[in-house]
């Protein structure tokens, strides 16, 4: 990117630089906007998964949901072994326009439900209240990864291609330290 660009970029922040060419993101957004609810309702399906590595539950399920998550994109994925007695780690990755390549790091388990009698509903039912999604692995960190299978789609669907090449490294211990 050139100076010029910069200079530009930071001004409109809905334009981004992308091959040499100014192009928009509304679009983007618009279609985000248009198919949150569908998104939120793959959160919620995904963090009924009661994937608490600590206690070794619902592991090898929750992976293969992650992969068909990252595969309904046009991900290619794949389950890694871990040496040792770690759980599988779900790697994904997908052809951009740009030989460049975003890594993205992301983990499918989540920390145990304790003090159980803290929660105001079960933690593995999401549930809305006030606009607002609340269940366990909504923020940390299944969200965050639907969120990324959001943007993705959104990016092929306004400009046909994504605009570098992508890969996701998703593991399955990460809240009991990655051994």
């Amino acid at each position: 990117m050139s100076l010029a660009h910069e200079g530009t970029r930071t001004q409109d922040k809905r334009r981004i630089v992308c091959h040499d060419a100014f192009v928009s993101l509304d679009d983007v957004f618009r279609y985000i906007d248009d198919n949150l609810e569908l998104a939120l309702a793959d959160v919620v399906e995904y963090c009924k998964l009661p994937t608490v590595s600590a206690h070794g539950t619902a592991i090898e399920e929750t992976a293969q949901h992650t992969i068909r998550l990252l595969e309904a994109e046009g991900l290619t994925a794949r389950l890694l072994p871990k040496r040792g007695d770690g759980f599988p780690v779900v790697y994904a990755e997908h052809a951009g326009r740009s030989p460049r390549r975003l890594l993205f790091y992301n983990h499918y388990d989540v920390q145990p439900t304790d003090p159980i009698e803290e929660w105001t509903s079960p933690p593995f039912e999401p549930q809305r209240r006030g606009g607002e999604l609340y269940g366990r692995g909504v923020s940390d960190d299944k969200g965050n990864i639907v969120s990324r299978m959001l943007a993705i789609r959104a990016l092929k669907h306004v400009f046909g291609e994504l605009p570098c090449q992508i890969k996701f490294c998703i593991e399955g211990d990460e809240e009991i330290g990655s051994p």
